[in-house]
């Protein structure tokens, strides 16, 4: 008897979460409006015809906010009624439909570490003096200079 209670209020836990749990603001799935949203194509006829001013030149997609914030500037004195109701819809369709406060906070660290004992492995010597540049006198010359047991400066 007692396991079926359990059972039960876990379940009515489950789908009280599930249904009032509310999207958060950090879940959005981008801050960018798709290229094949709705209304792309619209918002792309008022930059043409220059209702509305850019808001990310040669860029695109566009971040919701900055296309919001264009859309809020537009002058609709000088537009006819159907792209003042365009405008208007489009500012409907982008505005934050989250009720309340919306903060993200990005945080970002990084680590890095090392144990080499020589600085730089792919260093040429490290730390020994070069060998001296063999002379292009005689033969003997050449030879003393360039064997392997005389590598030193004077």
């Amino acid at each position: 008897m007692r396991g079926k209670k359990v059972r039960a209020a876990s379940l009515s836990w489950l789908v009280l979460i599930a249904l009032g749990a509310m999207p958060l603001a950090a879940q959005t799935a981008s801050p960018y409006v798709p290229m094949h949203h709705w209304a792309m194509p619209y918002v792309e006829y008022l930059i043409s015809t220059g209702v509305i001013v850019d808001p990310t030149p040669l860029t695109r997609p566009l971040r919701q906010s900055d296309l919001l914030r264009a859309l809020e500037a537009a002058d609709t004195s000088r537009t006819g009624g159907a792209a003042a109701a365009t405008l208007h819809r489009l500012r409907e369709e982008f505005r934050p439909q989250v009720a309340g406060s919306r903060y993200r906070i990005a945080l970002g660290a990084g680590l890095a570490a090392a144990s080499y004992s020589v600085r730089d492995p792919l260093e040429l010597g490290r730390g020994c003096r070069p060998a001296p540049p063999c002379a292009v006198g005689s033969r003997a010359d050449r030879a003393r200079c360039c064997s392997p047991s005389v590598r030193s400066w004077p």
